[in-house]
């Protein structure tokens, strides 16, 4: 399975190029950059999971000569290196393999009239006690009743871009939020380089009550995008205004495919809040049935949540049932994103506490885990995903996979040596 994988790569994101055009700053280095770059990328590949377990792996004899060359690196060495890698190739990189993902029809059509990209924040391992200059910090309390004392935790924290609307997981950039620095801010920057690097690859953002602020209104109109946000408190006017207006008889009453009842409020031309310009917001009241085991009896509770959503989407472009399906689509990122990739491939795992370090992994990790799921639903038969029906088994295939491997099985064991770093 690991010389298929390295076929399929090759061929369809010309792995071996994105490998080269890796730098980093040494001037005369005895291991290649592009083969640090392969040593992290199939490490997440294969979920390793740490540094040590892939100097674990790269010291038995006879296995990743083939995907490395004959100079393995060191965990220390890996870890030193991939802090002095540029992460504009990287970043790149990740914009290749996303662009080759478009252009081979391997996403497929947007299921809404708009390609929709989702901003969110994740934070990245706390600690009461290793810190480095661009750390975040704040103030908790520890201790049971009567020694409680405040201490300082510290912790890592970047908004990751995500395209929305797809089965496959496709993360577009990452920008880390600095000390002392807001989510939004890290936001424009990350918003910034999106419309450089995929200026035709969306049509809209969205994200949580934050997002819905004039200048990040502004910087979306701009570049000829829509923004879409969750209506809450941080905008008072705004959502006093929406809730006297739509009270009344909703526009449309629907039953869900979950059994939700869901009413619909839609209206246009609200002035008031951060927009300067008229905007549209979709308001929906949601009633459904929550069982409950208690007592060993199923108990049937009536649940009922209510959802405003501010945007500058037209009615004519997406109705309210739909742009409600794609506020709670959202919501994809968490468990597809953050929680799958902390949870299985240990995103949340600290290989070096250094701010660049930390960046470069996680682009290295993204790239990896978009070549793995492109290779179970695009290359893999239908017995054989149901052999390896989730990326897990697959990723252990790979490993495993190593020790039939043969030079011929990996494309760039025979291309030319890489030039040598910028």
């Amino acid at each position: 399975m690991t010389g298929r994988f390295s076929r399929y790569v090759e061929k369809v994101f010309s792995l071996a190029r994105l490998a080269a055009n890796q730098r980093d700053g040494r001037d005369k280095p005895q291991i290649p950059t592009c083969a640090v770059f392969l040593c992290v990328l199939m490490m997440n590949a294969m979920r390793l999971r740490s540094l040590n377990a892939l100097e674990g792996e790269l010291r038995l004899a006879g296995r990743w000569e083939k995907i490395v060359g004959k100079r393995k690196p060191s965990a220390d060495s890996l870890a030193r290196i991939v802090a002095l890698m540029d992460c504009d190739p990287l970043r790149d990189a990740l914009s290749e393999v996303n662009h080759r993902m478009r252009r081979k029809k391997i996403l497929g059509d947007s299921p809404w009239a708009l390609r929709f990209v989702d901003l969110d924040a994740h934070e990245f391992f706390p600690s009461r006690k290793r810190y480095c200059p661009q750390c975040c910090r704040r103030e908790i309390i520890v201790g049971k009743k009567g020694k409680k004392r405040k201490v300082t935790e510290f912790y890592h924290r970047a908004v990751v871009a995500h395209l929305t609307g797809f089965s496959l997981p496709v993360v577009l950039d990452v920008e880390p939020i600095l000390a002392g620095e807001g989510e939004i801010a890290a936001a424009k920057r990350l918003l910034q380089r999106l419309m450089q690097r995929y200026a035709r690859f969306f049509d809209a953002v969205q994200g949580d009550a934050l997002y819905w602020e004039a200048p990040l209104l502004d910087l979306c109109r701009k570049h000829g995008k829509h923004l879409l946000a969750v209506l809450k408190d941080n905008n008072p006017a705004l959502l006093a205004d929406a809730q006297a207006l739509l009270s009344g008889q909703p526009d449309l009453v629907r039953e869900d495919e979950d059994g939700r009842h869901v009413r619909y409020w839609d209206q246009e031309e609200f002035t008031s809040g951060a927009a300067a310009t008229p905007v549209r917001v979709v308001r929906t009241e949601e009633t459904w049935t929550r069982n409950e085991r208690v007592a060993g009896r199923t108990i049937q509770t009536r649940q009922v949540s209510n959802w405003f959503w501010a945007t500058s989407i037209p009615k004519s472009t997406i109705p309210a049932r739909q742009l409600a399906r794609i506020g709670h689509e959202r919501w994809k990122i968490e468990n597809s994103v953050f929680n799958a990739l902390a949870r299985d491939w240990a995103m949340d795992h600290c290989y070096h506490h250094q701010p660049a370090a930390i960046l470069n992994f996680l682009l290295i990790l993204f790239i990896a885990h978009i070549l793995v799921a492109c290779f179970h639903s695009r290359n893999l038969k239908k017995q054989a995903r149901r052999i390896y029906s989730t990326l897990i088994s697959l990723a252990d295939a790979i490993r495993c996979g190593i020790v039939l491997l043969k030079a011929r099985d990996i494309p760039w064991a025979r291309a030319p040596a890489s030039p040598p770093n910028a």
